[in-house]
């Protein structure tokens, strides 16, 4: 890359990329989000109910003192009416919802770029969503690499910008240090070979940027990266939705029918007439 300073003004073809590629990381994270705050609800609606319910059958069971001193018969052996574990049950589902409360928020946090380096690197491992989430996060870093050499900055320069307008805190702290290592003279593609997000097409740049380019090249390497990560971003968004939306509708419908066959199965012991008491 040409060592110069000079800062032109970017063209307007630039800007409007700049633009639609903004609009499309929003966009892509706004649907993200709210795929996730309808299966969220999804999920708290199924843990209520179930907890509802089990609450209800036991304070039931209360009411009409079926419990100590009370026993069944199944296949003739004798069993005690004994059921401790549904108040237990009902405080699981109540630690359930918590727990999706607290994931929700991380993931929130995560698609929005606003999460500690380790905990990001910890959800971007999930399948499909955390690819999502690292195309984004990609997208923001190639955008202002390309911004910066378009304007014909020194890849340290790019580098030290990027550090201040990037999102993901993992590539800020990588985007600082890659500056300060290129100051000390290592080599453009050993660096981009370290990059916290190694996913296409960074990998693909770092192996062109071993090689002499123009400024117009680099330009064009970095321009064509910015846009396959966005293009990655929203090809995986599609996917990622019905994930989301089908694995919070199985969990709500599972979670649900739990409890509704725990009432049912105790109902139907004390329907059969089997008791005795002592």
């Amino acid at each position: 890359m040409n060592q110069t300073s000079s800062d032109p003004t970017l063209s307007i073809a630039d800007q409007a990329n700049f633009e639609s590629w903004q609009n499309t990381r929003s966009e892509t994270r706004r649907q993200l989000a709210s795929t996730l705050s309808v299966g969220l609800f999804y999920l708290l609606a199924a843990l209520a109910v179930g907890a509802y319910l089990l609450l209800a059958f036991d304070e039931l069971l209360e009411t009409a003192d079926l419990g100590e001193g009370i026993f069944y018969y199944a296949n003739w052996e004798e069993h005690r009416f004994n059921l401790p574990w549904i108040p237990l049950l009902a405080w699981g589902y109540g630690a359930a919802g918590l727990i999706a409360v607290a994931g929700y928020v991380l993931a929130i946090l995560a698609i929005f770029d606003r999460c500690p380096a380790s905990l990001y690197s910890f959800i971007a491992k999930i399948p499909l969503f955390g690819s999502t989430l690292r195309a984004l996060s990609l997208g923001d870093f190639c955008q202002s690499i390309y911004q910066s050499v378009a304007q014909r900055c020194t890849y340290d320069d790019a580098m030290s910008r990027a550090a201040n307008v990037i999102r993901n805190a993992g590539m800020r702290q990588w985007s600082h240090q890659s500056s300060l290592r290129l100051q000390s003279g290592q080599s453009v593609d050993s660096i981009l070979k370290s990059s916290p997000i190694r996913d296409q097409p960074l990998a693909a740049v770092s192996v062109m940027a071993a090689k002499p380019m123009t400024d117009t090249q680099t330009a064009a390497i970095w321009c064509r990266a910015a846009e396959e990560c966005h293009l990655l971003a929203q090809s995986r968004l599609e996917r990622t939705k019905i994930v989301i939306s089908t694995t919070c509708m199985i969990a709500s419908v599972s979670i649900a029918s739990l409890a509704m066959l725990t009432t049912v199965r105790i109902l139907r012991i004390i329907l059969r007439g089997m008791f005795y008491w002592y």
